[in-house]
C-alpha cells in the first residue's frame, strides 16, 4: 500500500517551482514531460520569441518522477502544460533546445536552426544562481570564447 503524499512537501515544491521559473530570463513555464513511456518534471523557456515562438530552451530532470507525484502535483496545479517528447530524441541531458507545437516537442525547423546558428540565445539559470549561453554563434567561432562550456 502506498503512502499518501506529503502535501505540506508539495505546497512548498509548487511554491520554490513558481519562484525559480520566474528568476529564469526568459521566465520559465512549469511543465510535466512524457518521453519514453516515463513523465520528467521541468520548464521550457521561450528563448527567440522575435523570431519564432516555438523555439524553446527544456530543462528537465534527469531522472523520472513517479505516478503519485504526478498525480499529487496535477490535483494542486490543474493547469500545469503537460508536454509530449517524440521518444526517438534522446532527451538523457537536462537541457535541450526544441520545437514546441501545442503539447507536443519536435525537433528544430532547418529555418529555426539557421536563425539560431546567426543570432545565438542567451539564458540564465537561477537555479544555480549563475548565467549560461544556451548557444552562441561565438563559441564556434573562437576558441577563446568563455560564455559557455564545451562539456
Amino acid at each position: 500500500m502506498s503512502q499518501p503524499p506529503d502535501i505540506f512537501g508539495l505546497i512548498r515544491y509548487l511554491a520554490e517551482e513558481k519562484e525559480r521559473v520566474a528568476r529564469e530570463q526568459p521566465p520559465g513555464i512549469p511543465a510535466f514531460i512524457e518521453w519514453r513511456d516515463q513523465t520528467y518534471v521541468g520548464s521550457i523557456q521561450e528563448i527567440a520569441p522575435e523570431f519564432s515562438r516555438e523555439i524553446v530552451l527544456l530543462n528537465k530532470s534527469p531522472q523520472p518522477v513517479s505516478e503519485e507525484f504526478k498525480t499529487a502535483v496535477l490535483a494542486l496545479d490543474k493547469g500545469r502544460l503537460r508536454l509530449q517528447a517524440d521518444p526517438m530524441f534522446d532527451l538523457r541531458a537536462r537541457i535541450h533546445i526544441l520545437r514546441r507545437a501545442g503539447d507536443r516537442l519536435l525537433g528544430l525547423t532547418e529555418e529555426q536552426q539557421e536563425h539560431l546558428q546567426r543570432e545565438g540565445v542567451e539564458v540564465t539559470e537561477e537555479t544555480t544562481g549563475q548565467s549560461f549561453t544556451a548557444f552562441s554563434p561565438k563559441y564556434y567561432a573562437d576558441p577563446d570564447y568563455k560564455g559557455t562550456s564545451r562539456n
